[in-house]
């Protein structure tokens, strides 16, 4: 059942399915087995038959993985940290979306040098125009799209040293 058409994060439970018939059928099996070991959902948390939906900080839906538009806002009317604190908290939250923005690691590059042990925490230029291109980045709401198995996949790790 799990990561077949189902994923599970703490409380949170994500029945996916192809169909309608097969959803109902997966719907069926999760009920089934949450009652078996005497676990309950409360009926108005609960969402049915959605082609699209919110689940940890992304929406899902037939066209792939987007961020979701609520976080992006609070990134972009983040402020630039004037603290290391605000600058952790600001790397934190904007690395949980790091695999929605091509070539996240060079883009903060400047931003996360500051990191570096015997770096003083100076907020430059290079950090400002850097936290500038992420907010864009995240602006532009890039959409993970779901593999095509019947088109090729090119995996490309040529320009980086592994």
């Amino acid at each position: 059942m799990l990561d077949r058409f189902v994923v599970v994060y703490l409380t949170d439970i994500l029945i996916y399915s192809r169909s309608r018939d097969s959803h109902l059928q997966h719907i069926r099996l999760v009920l089934q087995c949450l009652r078996e070991h005497q676990l309950y959902a409360k009926l108005e948390k609960c969402l049915f038959f959605h082609t699209s939906i919110e689940f940890l900080g992304h929406i899902i839906c037939p066209e792939g993985i987007t961020m979701d538009p609520r976080k992006v806002e609070a990134l972009c009317s983040w402020e630039p940290p004037r603290r290391m604190k605000d600058f952790q908290c600001l790397l934190g939250f904007a690395n949980y979306y790091l695999t929605f923005i091509l070539g996240f690691a060079k883009l903060t590059g400047p931003i996360t040098q500051l990191l570096r042990k015997k770096v003083p925490f100076q907020w430059g230029p290079l950090q400002q125009q850097a936290f500038e291109a992420l907010k864009k980045a995240f602006i532009e709401e890039p959409v993970l799209r779901h593999p095509d198995p019947h088109r090729p996949f090119v995996v490309d790790a040529s320009n980086v040293l592994l």
